[in-house]
């Protein structure tokens, strides 16, 4: 035992709550054009789901950026230039543009992301009753896809920027090198590349996991990057502490110059992460990883920055905060495009799997991303979940939010009001009483796995001074 204070007594004290980038970053290498150019085997076997076919499977690289939410980025609409590299990667790959999260939190979220079990299934984040804290370890029971991977024969890497996404939590397991120290985002590519050097001459085929905080609060990135998109001091301090304390009253307190502030420092932060994802592409294109790949980018949840009122991520469902970036681009790739079909971050595993042809396990919930969505538009679903209190049912046009056992819903038409100002459940009812029964009907369709259980996990002081400054606890 590190530590006296485990994660249920900790978080029971929680509240759970377009200008352009620095001179003095260089331009793309050419091995780093390696990522956006045309190798390896072509994208059509994978899309096809052939079976012997003689390249061997690919490498995959999966790459979660912590708190992104999408409409920051430049291939998403964001004005200003915080992703000129993930932008290009998206422009010659597969850009989801209506992809979302089951759930928001760290743990919760990164299961689904690598189970592809929903929340209401795997129950990370979910309370087993009113009066105790919920438990964010992944259950034992659980598995993930570096787990499968590994038991393939796959070599896995995992490096994570610790807190809830290290190896306390349960996400080493299938990692057979795993580095969960609190690090920036460039030190992270660093361990990562280490990694990758001394274990790519096996010639096994690589599963690498990379997480970072670096968008998370606190909003902070290296001196170079003061003064991008504006020079301004805020009125309030952008560390989480601060935040946390804001995080139900901040319209009460905030104007719309703050939120702003609060914007940019988030999106210094995005342009430090997609620099340093193009050096990273620098480093793999040099060792040959590239050579034979599928990427894969997204995030875990969004932020808020008065949207609706509320700072950092804690109890909606709003866009801004289930609504993530989906990259998915492979060696070979002739040209990229958009899909606008619904996808969730649920559909990664099998997706990952589908490359490495390996068939998903039954209970997976996703779908394989590589195959064009077969269901007709118009029953397209997506559902997302803050724990059991809060769910959402997300159409190609319409948003139902409803509140377990409590309340009226609210539903939204996104096409006419994306900013979800608008509850109109009252003028179109049978609409609301359709999706809150398809609401019902999945969350009684879900596995029941009884089995599954998830202990507390005891810290270290280290472990919660860095929990507290990502504003975890207080």
């Amino acid at each position: 035992m590190r530590g006296s204070t485990s994660v249920n007594r900790l978080v029971r004290r929680a509240q759970i709550t377009r200008s352009k980038g620095p001179g003095t970053i260089p331009p793309m290498t050419t091995t780093g054009r390696l990522f956006l150019a045309a190798l390896g085997i072509t994208f059509i076997t994978t899309l096809t789901g052939c079976r012997g076919q003689e390249t061997p499977p690919p490498n995959i690289l999966l790459i979660s950026i912590d708190a992104l939410r999408a409409d920051h980025l430049g291939a998403w609409g964001a004005e200003r230039d915080t992703s000129p590299f993930l932008d290009g990667l998206a422009a010659q790959g597969i850009r989801f543009s209506h992809a979302f999260v089951n759930t928001h939190g760290t743990p919760p979220s990164h299961t689904t992301m690598l189970s592809s079990l929903y929340q209401e299934t795997h129950r990370v984040g979910v309370a087993p009753d009113p009066e105790t804290a919920p438990p964010f370890a992944v259950p034992a029971g659980v598995e993930m896809v570096q787990e499968i991977l590994a038991g393939r024969g796959w070599a896995t890497v995992g490096v994570t920027g610790g807190g809830f996404a290290g190896a306390d939590f349960g996400f080493a397991r299938g990692f057979q090198v795993f580095a969960d120290h609190p690090r920036d985002v460039d030190r992270g590519r660093q361990v990562l590349v280490d990694s990758l050097r001394e274990i790519l001459p096996s010639g096994r085929p690589v599963f690498a996991f990379f997480h970072t905080y670096e968008v998370h609060s606190p909003y902070r990135s290296p001196p170079e990057y003061d003064g991008l998109f504006g020079v301004e001091e805020c009125r309030v301090a952008t560390t989480s502490k601060a935040l946390l304390e804001l995080v139900g009253t901040a319209v009460q307190v905030l104007d719309a110059k703050d939120f702003d502030c609060l914007g940019t420092h988030y999106d210094r932060g995005i342009r430090y992460t997609d620099d340093t994802l193009r050096r990273l592409a620098d480093d793999l294109g040099a060792m040959g990883f590239l050579d034979n790949v599928l990427v894969i980018v997204t995030a875990d949840h969004g932020e808020e920055f008065g949207d609706h009122g509320r700072v950092l991520h804690r109890g909606t469902l709003y866009e801004e905060l289930i609504h993530v970036p989906l990259i998915v681009w492979r060696s070979g790739m002739a040209e990229g495009w958009v899909d606008d079909s619904l996808a969730s971050t649920v559909d990664i595993a099998p997706t990952i799997l589908a490359a490495a042809g390996i068939e998903a396990p039954p209970i997976m919930e996703g779908r394989n991303l590589l195959v064009a969505n077969q269901t007709p538009p118009a029953r397209q679903r997506v559902f997302s979940q803050y724990g059991t209190a809060l769910y959402s049912v997300r159409t190609p046009r319409h948003k139902l939010i409803a509140r377990h056992g409590r309340g009226k819903p609210a539903l939204f038409d996104l096409r006419a009001d994306p900013d979800e100002r608008h509850n109109v459940a009252a003028d179109h009812r049978e609409l609301t009483d359709e999706l809150l029964a398809e609401l019902a009907a999945w969350r009684a369709a879900r596995p029941k796995l009884e089995e599954l259980s998830s202990d507390t996990v005891d810290l270290s002081p280290e472990q919660i001074e860095q929990l507290e400054a990502l504003g975890y606890t207080q």
